[in-house]
């Protein structure tokens, strides 16, 4: 099983690796499964309801979110639009329906913070705004927004400073952050620096870090989240 062999991996290398593991809330032994990877050391759990086709807002999943919350993992869920998969549609990726999971006491991350591509007519961004004025458990991060198709996110995280204390560090590996679109960012010895970095998590780190996230945004998850 997926889940076990990716605990099987931070178990052999706990002190690199802390376990997320993925469990469908529609699964007829989410508990079982939810207390077994709760056993074996499961710190975060991930939701992806376009491709999973969930809806986190659904009540259904009261348990499963209580059941979460007493075992202190914390849920992270996908929100803002998804292009790298099929989805069932972009309805669920609203941070609106995280509520569900913030009222029955889950610490949750919106994946992404609800951003879109330069080409999608959904904005979620908004929506997490509001979201993050209402729930103290409720964060937000960084994967995927210094592609290439995301270049304007950054500059919205910085400009809304609600969301960016609340905000995390994450590359979304193995997808690519990419330099160029920010050229005129950057001085032009980070720019080359940058395109000749071959570790890609190295890449969005020092990127992200070059476009103005501060130095709490990459600490956060680990002093305050899973401390």
């Amino acid at each position: 099983m997926p889940n076990d062999y990716l605990l099987d991996v931070c178990e052999r290398y706990p002190d690199l690796f802390v376990p997320c593991v993925s469990i469908n809330p529609r699964r007829r032994d989410w508990s079982d499964e939810l207390g077994r990877c709760a056993a074996r050391g499961a710190r975060v759990l991930k939701i992806h309801p376009p491709t999973q086709d969930v809806d986190p807002a659904d009540k259904r999943f009261k348990p499963f979110y209580r059941s979460c919350a007493t075992f202190g993992i914390i849920v992270m869920v996908h929100t803002g639009t998804e292009h790298s998969a099929e989805i069932v549609g972009h309805e669920t990726c609203d941070p609106a329906r995280l509520a569900l999971a913030l009222d029955q006491g889950c610490t949750v991350i919106a994946a992404h913070s609800g951003m879109s591509n330069t080409f999608d007519r959904e904005d979620f961004f908004p929506s997490l705004v509001e979201m993050i004025g209402r729930f103290e458990n409720l964060y937000c991060d960084t994967a995927v927004l210094a592609s290439m198709l995301r270049w304007r996110v950054i500059s919205r995280l910085l400009d809304t400073p609600a969301v960016l204390e609340r905000l995390l560090h994450a590359s979304d590996f193995p997808f690519p952050s990419n330099a160029l679109v920010f050229w005129n960012r950057l001085t032009s010895s980070k720019l080359r620096g940058l395109l000749v970095e071959r570790n890609l998590i190295e890449r969005d780190y020092r990127l992200k870090q070059a476009l103005g996230l501060p130095t709490e945004v990459f600490e956060r998850a680990s002093k305050r989240l899973l401390a």
